[in-house]
């Protein structure tokens, strides 16, 4: 994961100091989980914990020709800009369990 590691430092310099801009941080500095819920959560993520959030698609296309320039590696880029939120369809979701008014005690 060197090409984040240089992305994350570069965009601390900012743009005026031949580092980037428009980087918003890895996937990992951005969320927060319950403590209890971290091994599940790094385990559905696995690698995407480290790919770069960017402004736009602009700033994501400068993190791209700034590795490749310097060589330093590679890294997966998330522009807000193009990417679209996803939501899981009424039929695919579970249904609601409605109370029976059943008792289950048996005697």
């Amino acid at each position: 994961m060197q090409g984040v590691r240089e992305v994350l430092k570069a965009s601390r310099k900012g743009a005026g100091a031949g580092g980037l801009s428009g980087v918003h941080g890895a996937v990992a500095e951005l969320i927060r989980v319950p403590e209890h819920l971290e091994i599940a959560v790094e385990t559905a993520l696995g690698g995407a914990l480290q790919h770069v959030v960017m402004e736009d698609e602009r700033s994501a296309r400068q993190g791209i020709a700034f590795l490749k320039q310097r060589q330093l590696g590679r890294a997966t880029f998330l522009p807000l800009d193009v990417m679209k939120g996803r939501s899981v369809p009424e039929s695919e979701k579970p249904a609601k369990r409605k109370p029976s008014g059943r008792s289950s005690s048996r005697s």
